[in-house]
């Protein structure tokens, strides 16, 4: 029983793989027959192209179908992050007046990369201030 199974997950993950796979080719050719030009072509040509480009549509349609009953969810770009995560929620706008030469300074440590950038450079000089103040 537990050979069948394991057979049974490997071929499902095996499935899933292999759409994965047809899906990306899938894609790669929709690509691919957008960039052609249509300009040069005969009417023949043409009409072979938009109906490759159809035929490749349906089947990106399809094998996404089948990927999602196979429990497969694709996901573009970075995933969005809570409200209360966000830089501008844990942080608070504040203009200051530095020298210019410190200014030049910090730009300077920023472009060799010594920093990542000014404002979390300043927090972290603000937070040792403020560990250094409260033990002494």
């Amino acid at each position: 029983m537990t050979k069948i199974y394991n057979n049974y997950n490997n071929s499902k993950k095996y499935n899933l793989i292999s759409k994965k796979n047809d899906l990306d080719l899938c894609k790669r050719k929709i690509r691919n027959l957008k960039n052609i030009s249509l300009d040069n072509l005969s009417i023949y040509e043409k009409n072979k192209i938009t109906r490759d480009l159809e035929i490749e549509l349906r089947r990106k349609e399809v094998l996404e179908r089948d990927l999602k009953k196979l429990g497969f969810i694709e996901t573009k770009g970075r995933p969005k992050k809570n409200p209360d995560e966000k830089y501008c929620n844990t942080r608070k706008k504040f203009t200051a007046m530095l020298l210019p030469k410190n200014l030049d300074y910090l730009k300077a440590l920023k472009s060799e990369q010594k920093i990542d950038n000014i404002s979390s450079f300043l927090d972290e000089i603000i937070e040792i201030h403020r560990i250094e103040n409260s033990n002494a």
